[in-house]
């Protein structure tokens, strides 16, 4: 029977059925990083993930029989042997088909320690090529691991294992030809209700996303772990680092809500973003011409709203070099009746890789005043919020220079004084604000 329990609030993960927290296993230790196997991969691995970290070991046999960690029977994808022995390349019949290169079990280890590792996926670098030996099964034993994970297949290949087994995360969880997750298959529940422990692998920080995850591998793991329908055993991973970040206990801080998933700072993103059980939801705040505070993700409506798109705001773009070099479109030169007319836009930071962001939702959602957003957080199962303060020296200027009467009044009074409220009626953990100017005093005349 499967076991799905909370042990307070992410504490821990326990969703897999044996009610202990998903394994992370390091594929070839850090081999995101450094060559798949080498020393510095598997040492790497053990500094930067979950103290129970599990390193893999992709098992080759040598002429005289060694057991080696190498991530591919042929050789010549992953070190430099065709250069140390040019003459050594052969074929043979694995599986049925016939492979063409240089294979360990025509070596002995001693003639192999004179070949040198190489990253065997040419996207990653390759500035830790040609520093380390191969390494025997056990020299990695000799790293004391909490776990080593013999993974014996091809020439000498074990049927599975008894106790478990190891899937792609596609067959778990599959990818549409949209990029967009489909309904997941039936295999982790099939798996356990049979009493086998399933672990899903290609995971890699490198690799296409589904646009649901908006690019944050971090969240491709939780899906994994930490979902209502299922949670696999542990997952096999290239960067091991990340994956215990996933399942350890972070702090999670949002960047404008879920603002990778929807337009940041809308009511859309901050909804998926308690979903999502962050700790604590941003605002940045920003004024309005006629006084109102607002959330949005910049001060210029230039980004992340479609301001270019409505002529009559049009003419109102101006330089103020206080605040940027390129020219923008204020919140403080519209009033929230304006803006509310606008829709917002979603960020594509990475835009020039074309990567962009959740296509399906670029314009969805409203925006919020500051007093939607404090009486939305008031009643939710976070730690706090945090309000960002940005530009404070200008708008104290420009907005109580012509109305000093009315100095109590100012945004960054009004912002401090919700602040205080919040606090008192919801005794949150954390209510932090930030700005970027946090030296500003402001003088009421009396």
């Amino acid at each position: 029977m499967s076991i799905n329990k909370w042990d307070g609030r992410r504490d821990k993960l326990t969703r897999a059925p044996t009610c202990n927290a998903p394994i992370v296993i390091a594929k070839g230790g850090f081999s995101g990083l450094f060559p798949s196997s080498g020393s510095y991969a598997y040492q790497t691995a053990l500094h930067t993930s979950l103290p129970n970290v599990v390193l893999w070991c992709d098992v080759q046999l040598t002429k005289d029989g060694v057991g080696i960690c190498v991530p591919n029977i042929l050789l010549n994808n992953c070190t430099s042997i065709p250069y140390v022995y040019p003459k050594f390349q052969k074929s043979y019949l694995v599986n049925g088909v016939l492979l063409k290169g240089w294979f360990s079990k025509d070596f002995t280890f001693t003639q192999l320690q004179k070949v040198p590792l190489t990253q065997g996926i040419y996207s990653r670098t390759p500035q830790f090529d040609n520093v380390e030996a191969i390494n025997a099964v056990s020299d990695v034993t000799q790293l004391k691991p909490p776990g080593l994970w013999l993974n014996i297949q091809n020439l000498t290949f074990i049927k599975t294992f008894a106790s478990g087994i190891l899937v792609p995360k596609n067959y778990i969880w599959p990818v549409s030809p949209t990029v967009y997750l489909e309904s997941p298959t039936s295999i982790v529940k099939d798996a356990h209700k049979a009493g086998l422990e399933i672990y899903a692998s290609d995971f890699a920080n490198d690799v296409v996303f589904a646009y649901n995850y908006s690019y944050d591998p971090v969240a491709e793991y939780l899906s994994f772990v930490d979902n209502p329908g299922f949670s696999v055993d542990g997952v096999l991973t290239d960067f091991p680092v990340t994956a215990s970040e996933a399942i350890e206990n972070p702090l999670v801080i949002t960047h404008n809500g879920a603002s990778g998933m929807y337009p940041g700072c809308t009511d859309l993103a901050y909804k998926q973003a308690v979903d999502d059980k962050v700790d604590i939801i941003d605002c940045n705040v920003q004024i309005t011409s006629d006084k109102v505070p607002i959330c949005l993700s910049s001060i210029d409506l230039i980004q992340g709203t479609t301001v270019t798109q409505v002529p009559p705001f049009t003419s109102r773009t101006s330089t103020i070099p206080q605040i940027q070099d390129t020219a923008g479109i204020f919140t403080f030169n519209l009033t929230w009746e304006e803006i509310q007319k606008l829709r917002p836009e979603i960020s594509n930071p990475e835009l020039e890789y074309r990567l962009v962001r959740n296509p399906a939702y670029k314009n969805a959602g409203s925006f919020w005043k500051l007093s939607d957003f404090l009486a939305f957080a008031k009643d939710k199962p976070i730690k706090g919020v945090m309000l960002i303060i940005e530009n404070a020296i200008y708008l104290t200027k420009k907005l109580v220079k012509n109305n000093p009467n009315k100095c109590l009044h100012h945004p960054l009074n009004v912002v401090l004084s919700a602040k205080t409220r919040l606090q008192e009626k919801r005794k949150l953990a954390r209510v932090d604000h930030k700005s970027s100017s946090t030296e500003v005093n402001i003088v009421c005349p009396y």
